[in-house]
């Protein structure tokens, strides 16, 4: 909203701007004309710029009630307008009554003229009524009235010594013209320090013009006692320009308050020192009415009007002194409570100090518990998986090797189900950390394609990879946790599909400078869903329905973790799914874009690479050390397979008193062992001169992201978590294992026997 006063280009045009322009170009005619013609047309053209000024006034505060906003600020723009409209009536009659001679005092004209202060002073009461609470307000008026009435003495002290053949009514009359005037004057400038207004003409200019305007009033009101009045002269003129200005500060009015300390101090101050001035002056004018030897009326008006004076002040004092009382009262009450408040956050502080130690103690069991129930769980699967591994590959009999693999694939449900349970937590505790590696999602989409490869040809489904190039470029992200979320895909497509195959399709949907948005699809033709079996898919433990787990089996864990990963990447998931015909389940991510010389994450090997690493472990010399006598078994049978030669220690002192004795290519360490664990045995390791280089790997089922940094604190080379596929730990160990060379000059032994 504009305020009143501000133009622009279309304005300037408008039927309003024309008659400003008009008005006020009378005015100047008039203030000209009045100044410079004789005598007997100066009264003529003193009604010229006083119906101009007047008028022009009008205009202005007609402007701004247009455009005052609702409320308060609109009623009180209406009373400014009605104001100005009676000043501008009385001087038409003013000006009727001057052509036709007829000019009684009081008369008509007076009525409208009077009307201008008292209007405007009903419009601030409006403001102050609605804007400041009951018992500011209430000072407020009070401070208002007291000013008041100290004019009033002022000006009956000026007008009753002057009465001469003038009535009671005429005086009255004459001095209703100041009074009225400074009505609005004393009122808006104390809203203006109550409210702390912003001192600018907005809020300043009615209040002062109305004080202009009065004292205009008063100073022709004692010339015409006196008889002393002129045509043309400056005191008439400077009634045409000081309406202008109460009929502009109408229009434009504004009270804003703004926040500053030091205008607000002050504001206080002249609110507090106001009824002292106030009765200092009264004290003043009846010393002075003494002084000059006014008549008996005039000093007892001035008398009574300063005992007014005083008592108003006193009683706005007293009001101060009870504001005062009320406020140390609630102050005292708010240190009360402030200090209750205070106990009861100190109490409610110790009680959540508690709850969060329990919760943090429970939070820690819940994970040692999970870590334990991990490790325990890991521990007979590596067996189970390993012994049947190794069964299926010697059995001779059809019916056995298929038994052995229904063995085999629900040791990897279990141990699937078990590392979902576990990221699951991780991700609910927030303990879950994305690596920033380099990556592409070709490396990503064919190590997912070999692990679920067997799956897809075991129901003769077909399987198709669409990569789009710009999708294909090396970005920075976990491939571990985006090659997660596609399995997880992947195998529920493979699932729920019996026949035709499954499509996956690698997009950028957004591609930036510096980073990209890319969207994977994972389309099947399989049973699809209704809208109401997609409802909480994404949940944890949830399915299409309880059917669904009968038939085909899972837990549900495995979308529920694709949609936390997601949104990890910065991304999200979805479904697109019709029954009968298919379905469509995709994800997003954020990844940036690789530079050049970042980290890349290593390849995975394919079927040719693993059985080149098996090639090359033959007649090396292994140290396993291992508490669990049938992972013991394991590990031995699966080395041997490749022609490892196999030592085993049942815990860490023994592993450190076989590395003292004997020479190994490397060794396997378990971390939970007795006596003496795998962390200290690797440290130990790392301490002698003669093993400091000897290649030293996890082989635990422990299988957190803190175990790992344990181990590799510790200085071992890596890490493999049970159950170990067997490719992944011959991969592993030809990696750090060096070429053999003659003899054993390969081989370490520490020369220092290990501390018991």
């Amino acid at each position: 909203m504009r305020h009143p006063g501000t133009t622009t280009a279309s304005v300037s045009s408008t039927p309003f701007a024309l008659a400003v322009f008009a008005l006020v170009g009378l005015l100047l005619i008039g203030c000209i004309g009045a100044r410079t013609a004789g005598a007997s047309s100066a009264a003529l053209f003193d009604n010229i710029h006083w119906t101009a000024g007047s008028a022009a006034g009008a205009l202005f505060a007609w402007r701004g009630y247009l455009s005052a906003r609702g409320g308060t600020d609109r009623s009180a723009a209406g009373w400014f307008l009605a104001g100005t409209v009676s000043q501008t009536v009385g001087q038409l009659l003013w000006d009727v009554q001057s052509t036709i001679g007829w000019l009684p005092f009081p008369g008509p004209t007076d009525l409208f003229y009077l009307g201008l202060g008292p209007a405007i002073a009903v419009g601030m009461w409006r403001i102050g009524r609605d804007r400041l609470p009951a018992a500011v307000w209430q000072t407020a008026r009070l401070d208002a009235l007291v000013t008041l009435v100290a004019v009033l003495v002022g000006t009956m002290t000026l007008f009753l010594p002057r009465q001469g053949n003038y009535s009671l009514l005429q005086i009255l009359v004459l001095a209703a013209y100041p009074l009225g005037l400074m009505a609005p004057g004393c009122l808006g400038l104390i809203l203006v320090l109550t409210l702390r207004a912003r001192p600018d003409p907005r809020a300043l200019l009615l209040p002062l013009s109305s004080i202009a305007f009065a004292i205009c009033w008063m100073v022709w009101n004692l010339r015409f006692l006196a008889d002393q009045t002129a045509d043309g002269d400056w005191l008439n003129i400077a009634f045409s320009w000081v309406v202008l200005l109460v009929g502009a500060g109408a229009g434009m009015h504004r009270l804003q308050p703004v926040v500053d300390a030091r205008w607000d101090r002050l504001c206080e101050g002249v609110l507090r020192l106001l009824p002292l001035l106030l009765v200092l002056v009264a004290a003043g004018g009846i010393i002075l009415s003494n002084l000059a030897g006014e008549n008996q009326t005039t000093r007892v008006v001035v008398a009574f009007g300063s005992a007014v004076v005083v008592a108003m002040a006193a009683l706005r004092q007293g009001l101060l002194l009870q504001e005062r009382d009320r406020l140390i009262a609630t102050e005292r009450l708010l240190r009360q409570r402030e200090a209750e408040l205070e106990m009861r956050v100190r109490e409610r502080t110790h009680e959540l100090a508690l709850a969060t130690d329990a919760a943090q103690a429970a939070s820690r069991a819940k994970s040692e518990f999970l870590a334990n129930m991990s490790h325990e769980i890991r521990t007979p699967l590596n067996s189970v998986i390993g012994l049947s591994h190794l069964a299926q590959m010697s059995a001779q009999d059809d019916q056995q090797r298929d038994h052995l693999e229904k063995i085999r694939s629900s040791g990897d449900r279990l141990l699937a189900l078990i590392q979902g349970i576990l990221d699951m937590s991780k991700i609910e505790a927030g303990k879950i950390d994305l690596e920033q590696v380099r990556f592409d999602f070709t490396s990503v989409a064919q190590a997912a394609q070999s692990h679920i490869a067997g799956l897809a040809q075991a129901k003769h489904l077909s399987l198709e990879f669409n990569i789009e190039p710009a999708a294909a470029q090396p970005l920075l992200g976990d491939p571990l946790r985006v090659g997660q979320v596609l399995t997880n895909y992947l195998t529920n497509a493979i699932k729920f599909t019996e026949r035709g195959g499954v499509v996956v399709s690698i997009t950028v949907i957004e591609d930036q400078v510096d980073e990209c948005r890319i969207r994977v699809d994972v389309r099947d033709t399989g049973i699809g869903m209704t809208p109401q079996t997609m409802q909480g898919l994404f949940q944890v433990f949830q399915q299409g329905d309880n059917s669904t787990t009968r038939r085909f089996g899972g837990t549900g864990l495995g979308l529920a973790i694709s949609k936390r990963l997601a949104e990890l990447f910065g991304g999200e998931v979805g479904v697109d799914s019709t029954p009968g015909v298919g379905s469509n389940f995709w994800f997003t991510g954020r990844f940036r874009k690789a530079a050049a010389g970042e980290t890349a994450v290593t390849r995975p090997l394919d079927q040719a690479d693993q059985d080149e690493a098996a090639k090359r472990l033959a007649g090396r010399r292994i140290l396993v050390a291992e508490d669990d006598a049938l992972n013991q078994l394991v590990a031995t049978l699966l080395l041997e397979r490749v022609g490892v030669e196999v030592c085993v220690a049942s815990d860490g002192r023994e592993a450190m008193r076989m590395l003292v004795t004997q020479p190994f290519d490397g060794v396997l360490l378990d971390m939970q062992m007795p006596h003496v664990d795998g962390v200290e045995v690797a440290r130990w390791i790392r301490s002698q001169e003669a093993l400091m280089h000897l290649p030293v790997i996890a082989m635990t089922a422990n299988a957190r992201r803190e175990d790992r940094e344990r181990c590799l604190a510790a200085g071992m080379n890596d890490f493999a978590t049970k159950p170990v596929e067997p490719q992944v730990l011959y991969a592993k160990l030809a990696q750090w294992l060096r070429p053999p060379h003659t003899g054993q000059a390969s081989r370490h032994r520490a020369e220092i026997a290990p501390d018991d």
